[in-house]
């Protein structure tokens, strides 16, 4: 009978427990003591003005060693958890920043996202991460070593993990630790990887003397592009380059249900619509309107010699919409073969256009280290 009371109560105060100790919490909590102390006090005087024994009281004092006997009670018993938790000493790993680990772990001349790669496949590093597109605040997750298979470091100094399946399996924030055993005898095993570039890491910022020699002014105009090309990627170019690999991502799957041809239709139209209006004609006025004195520094910033710049996803976008218009209401199997090919092609071009996002995220922030350290914009356009 009394079981499930118990248990209910033990839950309670377990849950009330986990969560007093926060600074918001503590703050309350030494708040409310010294309010009752007051409280007390005041009492005792009023008792003590009406001739009572107010805290000389006997039902007072026990009371009073009562609440004391509770506290000592739960300070023995959270001492008791305390002392019986096992013993991490020996046991914990320290986490490195990928730039760190690389200067750690990889030798001079070699390439250092494939070499970091390797170490995490050979399972002598491990790695953990935040999720591209959780929520602000998520916990790093462990990425498993498997994984690696599929992921490709990008970003500057490597803080990020590019997925060939998209966003959805990337990760950011990026933290290395040491597992295995590792000895420099390691890479006399391993072939020297021959460099590979992900088309979402930013090539490395080159010192070569730049074609125009920048005044104090145009760098702190040039800064101050920086600063609105990097909320335009964050408030437009990324998130809509999400958006429409999810979308494109999710709608083969879905098109067997009722009436969803028409609403996944629509929603490419409107998609494709979007990708027009907020980011290439955003990116044309930013770079052609707004900042036309430094044209050619915004192209290199945009990365506008990339692949997804030739709009060959507005026009996959609109072909997979008009093949689904022509597909009957919960299609059979057999008939959502017919337009495979399309949607192939489609999800490949928005794998396209997030690559290239990522790669004008980490561009912008690479010219604007450049400019504030070497007064360059440190990359040419090839």
């Amino acid at each position: 009978m009394f079981g499930p009371i118990a248990t209910f109560l033990e839950n309670l105060v377990a849950g009330w427990v986990s969560n007093s100790y926060g600074p918001t919490s503590m703050i309350g909590l030494s708040i409310g003591i010294v309010s009752v102390a007051v409280l007390v006090v005041y009492w005792h005087r009023q008792q003590r003005a009406a001739k009572n024994p107010g805290m000389a009281s006997l039902p007072f004092i026990f009371a009073a060693f009562a609440i004391g006997l509770i506290a000592v009670g739960f300070g023995c018993y959270g001492l008791g958890l305390y002392m019986a938790k096992p013993q991490l000493s020996g046991t914990s790993v320290a986490w490195l920043l990928p730039k760190t680990a690389a200067e750690k772990f990889v030798p001079s001349g070699r390439d250092t996202a494939t070499s970091l790669r390797q170490l995490l496949l050979s399972g002598i590093l491990k790695a953990q991460g935040t999720p591209h597109v959780g929520k602000a605040g998520d916990p790093a997750v462990p990425i498993p070593a498997a994984e690696w298979q599929s992921l490709t470091l990008a970003g500057q100094d490597f803080s990020s993990a590019a997925s060939k399946q998209g966003p959805t399996h990337s990760y950011d924030n990026l933290e290395f630790a040491m597992v295995g055993d590792y000895t420099p005898a390691f890479w006399d095993v391993v072939a020297s990887p021959t460099p590979h570039q992900n088309p979402a890491q930013t090539p490395p910022a080159t010192t070569a003397t730049p074609k125009v020699v920048y005044t104090e002014r145009d760098i702190r105009e040039l800064l101050d592009a920086m600063k609105d090309a990097k909320n335009l990627v964050a408030s437009s170019i990324l998130p809509t380059s999400i958006e429409i690999e999810t979308l494109v991502g999710n709608s083969f799957n879905r098109l067997p249900e009722d009436g969803a041809t028409k609403r996944v239709s629509a929603q490419l139209r409107e998609i494709r619509n979007k990708l027009k209006t907020i980011v290439w004609d955003q990116i044309d006025k930013f770079v052609y309107t707004d900042h036309v004195d430094y044209k050619e520094q915004m192209r290199i910033a945009f990365v506008l010699n990339h692949e997804a710049v030739k709009g060959e996803l507005n026009r996959s976008l609109l072909a997979y919409a008009e093949d689904i218009e022509r597909l009957p209401n919960q299609p059979s199997q057999e008939t959502l073969e017919l337009i495979r090919p399309r949607f192939e092609e489609t999800r490949r071009q928005s794998n396209i256009v997030y690559n290239w996002a990522i790669q004008v995220r980490n561009r912008v922030a690479s010219v604007t280290t450049n400019l504030q350290t070497q007064g360059v914009i440190g990359f040419d356009e090839k």
